[in-house]
């Protein structure tokens, strides 16, 4: 995971290969306000509907929130998930249909505190070892 802040606004990616399954906790002393989440989902060619959720649990481990994303991913593909407070419900991806984009949308209140967690997944793991997603998170980071 790396973090590059400007002020309060925080950028945290997760870029890890061979991997459908992302695990981000807020370090001790912070807090977040979760602005957007951007999800890049490279599918591999084994068959299955891949679903992108986002669960957001608090510090122990109890889920809180689930977004997921209005449409299924199949294989060979590279999607693309935006999720934020002024997108809108979609159910299918935006032009382009090889490599589109699906817009969701999320709280405008989002804030986690130090130990809680965001998990993006394909909630499906069709190819959880094999798939490649990366993950970046715009927040406003601050002192607990």
């Amino acid at each position: 995971m790396a973090i590059a802040a400007v002020g309060n606004l925080t950028e945290i990616t997760e870029f890890s290969l061979n991997s459908s399954n992302k695990l981000l906790f807020v370090p001790a002393n912070r807090q977040w306000h979760l602005l957007s989440m951007f999800v890049k989902y490279v599918s591999t060619s084994t068959a299955g509907n891949r679903q992108v959720d986002i669960i957001l649990y608090d510090t122990l481990g109890n889920p809180t929130a689930r977004y997921a994303a209005g449409a299924v991913q199949i294989a060979s593909r590279t999607q693309y998930f935006h999720f934020a407070p002024s997108h809108p419900q979609e159910t299918g991806y935006l032009p382009n249909a090889t490599n589109g984009t699906m817009l969701r949308q999320i709280s405008d209140s989002l804030w986690l505190t130090a130990g809680m967690a965001i998990r993006i997944w394909d909630s499906a793991a069709i190819a959880a070892t094999a798939d490649d997603m990366s993950v970046t998170l715009l927040v406003d980071e601050r002192s607990a």
